[in-house]
């Protein structure tokens, strides 16, 4: 801030150091004034508050949202046929569905297979992770009704060698080890978790503010109210905080219904 001394001034008796020190201690409250912490009061630090612990509760909520709110599915999907050679021998063929081509030749059609890989994006208000779910097999026999949803095959069951030989000969490794995985594979996505963080802080800070302004506009209101009240009750010679008839009594007597002193 600049400070600015004029010289002499009329009604200063003609001494110049009074007059520059009056300027002086005008500027030196101005700069004192604006550059003063503003007074906290209760409003205040609840907002301040409010600040500092919805930042954890933002994070709390990314976590849920990320296990709880599924953005997108899709599903990788993979069929086949297993052909029976005679003695117990199996070939599998990967989508091929065509039963008068000149590969049924080789076997006589024993079952269909599909492999189903799901795929999820979850979080909010972004996606935060990728979930690569487990294949899961379902089968139909020729010579049974109905199909067989999630089939979990023994581990040297001949059909699940097949299907895995099957795989293997049609370049899809990626779904054969999703399929022998035994969980999900989750891939996290850090830069949606800090976006989904951020985002999820200014809008607890937002609503914060807005219950607090509500409130402390509610408590304007009834703090007006009773203050009205208040004197409503001391014109008519009541006690301020009860409303009891004080008339008759000394002016600085208390009340004898609440014990109140009147004023």
């Amino acid at each position: 801030m600049r400070i600015r001394f004029d010289a002499v001034d009329e009604g200063s008796n003609g001494y110049p150091d009074v007059v520059m020190f009056r300027k002086l201690r005008r500027e030196l409250a101005k700069i004192r004034y604006y550059s003063a912490t503003p007074r906290a009061n209760r409003w205040t630090r609840a907002s301040n508050l409010a600040l500092f612990i919805s930042l954890p509760l933002a994070a709390a909520l990314t976590l849920t949202f990320d296990h709880v709110v599924i953005r997108s599915r899709s599903v990788d999907q993979i069929s086949g046929v297993v052909l029976e050679q005679g003695q117990g021998i199996f070939s599998g063929v990967i989508g091929f569905t065509d039963y008068q081509s000149e590969l049924w030749q080789r076997g006589q059609p024993y079952a269909e297979f599909t492999l189903n890989a799901p795929f999820h994006r979850t979080g909010w208000p972004v996606a935060t992770s990728e979930r690569r779910l487990p294949a899961q097999l379902d089968i139909n026999y020729f010579d049974e009704p109905g199909t067989q949803s999630n089939v979990l095959l023994p581990e040297n069951s001949p059909i699940g060698r097949v299907i895995e030989s099957a795989l293997t000969n049609h370049s899809d490794q990626e779904m054969l080890v999703r399929w022998q995985q035994p969980k999900s594979e989750v891939r996290r996505l850090w830069w949606g978790w800090v976006f989904s963080i951020v985002m999820l802080w200014i809008l607890l800070c937002v609503l914060a503010n807005i219950a607090l302004g509500m409130t402390r506009i509610v408590w304007i209101v009834s703090h007006r109210r009773r203050s009205r009240e208040r004197k409503q009750r001391k014109v008519h010679g009541k006690c301020a905080k009860c409303g009891y008839d004080l008339r008759g009594l000394d002016f600085h007597a208390r009340c004898p219904e609440c014990g109140s002193e009147q004023e």
